[in-house]
């Protein structure tokens, strides 16, 4: 296999769902690992209380509500 070369000023990695919708996949990536491994439910649930549990440690912000979403919520 041959290698290739970039030249570039910046790379943009959008993990957050600044510039694309990943749901979709991250509901499948979930499904599917529920599938290899039906036991972890639990520990799943530890990982999500994690993530909300540490958002506003060591100065983060918390769980942030994105800009349009609360009059989105309103209309529906």
């Amino acid at each position: 296999m041959s290698a290739t070369t970039f030249l570039v000023d910046a790379i943009l990695f959008d993990m957050d769902g600044t510039l694309v919708d990943s749901t979709a996949g991250v509901i499948g990536a979930w499904e599917l690992f529920r599938k290899k491994y039906p036991d972890t439910d639990k520990e799943a649930e530890r990982f999500e209380q994690a993530i909300v549990s540490t958002s506003k440690e060591d100065g983060r912000p918390g769980i942030v509500v994105l800009p349009g979403v609360a009059a989105a919520l309103e209309e529906v």
